[in-house]
C-alpha cells in the first residue's frame, strides 16, 4: 500500500524541548492538498492509497482536514483504503472529537505522548511554558481506539525514567512507540549507569509478559543471521512513502528529510534511495547488527548530516535496545519451554557481540 503524506501545517501548539522543526510558518491550501492527490493517483494507478495527515500539529488545520477527508471519499473511495493522523492530542475536543468518533473506523491515531504526565510535561508544553498533559483526553483515545499507538520520545530531561513510562502507557493499554530523540546530547557516559538501569526494569517488565515489546525492543532477532545484501533499505522512503508541503511543488522521502526538518530547500526533493544504504566505507558495513538497527535516513542526516551514517551515540542506545531485546526473547523462550534454534543462534550471536554492554 502506497503512503502519501499530506503536511498541513508546519505551525504547531506546542513547544516540544526536543523538536527539530526548524521552519513552522507553511499552511497547505485545500487546491494543493487536492492537486497532489490527484498527482499520486494518476502516477501509482495500480496501488491502494493510505492518506496520511501530519504537521505541526495538523488539527490547527482541521478545516483542510476534513476537505480533503471529503473529496478523496467521493472521487476514489475504491482506491483510499485508510487515513492516519499524528498528533499531540491537546486540540481534540468539542467538534473535532466529535467528528473523529464518527469516521473512527476510518482513522488510524499515533498520539505523542512522552510518559508519565510529569515526563510528558517536561517535553512537551505549551507556548505559554506550561505542561500540556492535562490538555489531552486520554479516556477518548482509549475508548475510541483500544491499543492505539502511542509516539514516546525519550529526552535528555527523561532519561532518568523512560522506563516508568513506557511501562506507564502500556498499563493504559496503549502500544507504545519509545524512540529517542534524534540530534541531541544524551552524555552517554556519565549517564550510562541510568540508561542500563532503566533497561533492566524493561527486561526484568516484559520477561513475565507474554504481549509484544514496545517499538524499540520489538526487533527481528533472526535477521542477524541474513547476509547484508545492496537491496538493503532502512525503511520505505521515497518508494512506499511520498510526503508533501506547502513549501514545494514535488514530494520528499519521508517528513524527517523535508526542509522544514533539514533546514536545506530541496536537498531530498524526489530521493528514493534506490542504491543500497549501508556504503563499504560506514561503520555500519562490518556491523552484525545492520538488519536489527532501529535507525532511518532521517534520523542519520538530524545527528551526522549524512543518511548513510548513524549517529556514535544514537548506535550505542541501538545496541542496548538490540541486547536488552535478546535477553528478554531467551528469558520468554526459556520460561515457556520452547525451543527456536533459529532465534536462539540469533541471541547467541547478538550476546556474543554486545554482552559486554551490561558488564
Amino acid at each position: 500500500m502506497k503512503a502519501v503524506m499530506l503536511i498541513l501545517t508546519e505551525r504547531c501548539n506546542l513547544a516540544c524541548r526536543y523538536c527539530y522543526e526548524s521552519s513552522k510558518k507553511y499552511d497547505m491550501s485545500f487546491d494543493m492538498a487536492k492537486k497532489f492527490i490527484d498527482r499520486e493517483m494518476q502516477e501509482q494507478c495500480k496501488e491502494d492509497i493510505k492518506i496520511f495527515y501530519f504537521g505541526g500539529e495538523p488539527f490547527l488545520r482541521f478545516d483542510i482536514l476534513k476537505r480533503v477527508y471529503d473529496y478523496t471519499e467521493e472521487m476514489y473511495p475504491d482506491r483510499i483504503k485508510a487515513y492516519a493522523v499524528t498528533t499531540n492530542g491537546t486540540l481534540i475536543h468539542g467538534e473535532i472529537r466529535d467528528w473523529l468518533y464518527e469516521h473512527r473506523e476510518k482513522f488510524e491515531i499515533t498520539l505523542s505522548l512522552d510518559g508519565t504526565q510529569k515526563m510528558h510535561d517536561r517535553n512537551r508544553i505549551s507556548r505559554s511554558g506550561e505542561g500540556s498533559f492535562h490538555m489531552i483526553d486520554l479516556d477518548f483515545f482509549r475508548r475510541t481506539w483500544p491499543g492505539c499507538t502511542v509516539k514516546m520520545t525519550i529526552s535528555p530531561d527523561t532519561l532518568k525514567d523512560f522506563a516508568e513510562g513506557i511501562i506507564y502507557l502500556e498499563g493504559l493499554g496503549f502500544k507504545c512507540k519509545a524512540n529517542f530523540a534524534s540530534g541531541v546530547d544524551f552524555k552517554l557516559q556519565e549517564n550510562r549507569e541510568t540508561v542500563l538501569q532503566n533497561f533492566r526494569k524493561l527486561i526484568d517488565y516484559y520477561s513475565v509478559q507474554d504481549g509484544p515489546l514496545c517499538y524499540m525492543l520489538d526487533l527481528p532477532l533472526k535477521a542477524v543471521l541474513v547476509p547484508l545484501d545492496d537491496k538493503f533499505r532502512y525503511c520505505g522512503a521515497g518508494v512506499e512513502r511520498h510526503c508533501y508541503s506547502a513549501c514545494t511543488d514535488d514530494w520528499y522521502p519521508c517528513q524527517g528529510l523535508m526542509p522544514m526538518s533539514t533546514g536545506g530547500e530541496g536537498v531530498f526533493k524526489k530521493k528514493t534511495f534506490q542504491e543500497s544504504c549501508v556504503k563499504k566505507d560506514s561503520p555500519c558495513a562490518e556491523c552484525k547488527m545492520v538488519r536489527i538497527c532501529r535507525t532511518c535516513y532521517a534520523m542519520n542526516y538530524n545527528a551526522s548530516e549524512n543518511i548513510y551514517r548513524t549517529d556514535s551515540q544514537i548506535c550505542i542506545l541501538n545496541k542496548i535496545c538490540m541486547i536488552t531485546s535478546a535477553r528478554i526473547q531467551y528469558t520468554r523462550l526459556k520460561n515457556k519451554g520452547i525451543r527456536d534454534n533459529r532465534l536462539e543462534r540469533a541471541i547467541y550471536i547478538i550476546a556474543k557481540e554486545l554482552n559486554e554492554i551490561f558488564a
